[in-house]
């Protein structure tokens, strides 16, 4: 499977519902055969653990979700993975362009990362091989937390705009 079909089928199944999306992904992911699923997954992984792994992103996830541990920062790229390739690739360039793509602190998408690797489980009797290990460190220069609202001050200001809104 080539990367641009992955993102297409990424693409075919974005739902602003995180369990009709997951659900539309394991009826595409059913229909391909266990090497395109073992694909899929593997270039998930790549994205997940290596694209994305970067201290800008991590910034925006902890902006927008009031913090995020090692556990979290995963499941908010898992969450902008699902959005598509368009997304995705804006983000990592312009974390602010996160303004307004969700909810605050509705940002994380944990099933989205184990979908393939369940029905290579149920169809092989065993677990695919995941590509799991992220580099040691983010790629990029570490923030620190009492000063990260400063790095995006925009996408700060919308969180707390909506945070004022809601309460």
């Amino acid at each position: 499977m080539s990367q641009d079909k992955f993102w297409e089928i990424i693409e075919l199944t974005i739902s602003e519902d995180q369990d009709e999306q997951a659900e539309r992904l394991k009826t595409t992911l059913e229909a391909l055969n266990l090497e395109q699923i073992r694909s899929f997954q593997k270039h998930l992984d790549e994205v997940l653990h290596k694209v994305s792994y970067t201290w800008d992103l991590w910034a925006a996830a902890y902006i927008i979700n009031s913090g995020a541990s090692d556990d979290s920062f995963e499941y908010f790229r898992a969450w902008l993975i699902s959005r598509g390739k368009a997304i995705f690739d804006t983000a990592l360039k312009d974390p602010e362009s996160l303004i307004g793509l969700s909810t605050p602190y509705e940002t994380e998408f944990e099933s989205f990362i184990y979908i393939a690797n369940d029905i290579h489980e149920a169809r092989a009797g065993e677990v695919a091989l995941r590509e799991g290990q992220h580099p040691k460190e983010p790629e990029g220069e570490q923030w620190d937390e009492d000063t990260v609202h400063t790095k995006y001050p925009k996408l700060a200001a919308w969180v707390e705009q909506f945070d004022l809104d809601t309460n």
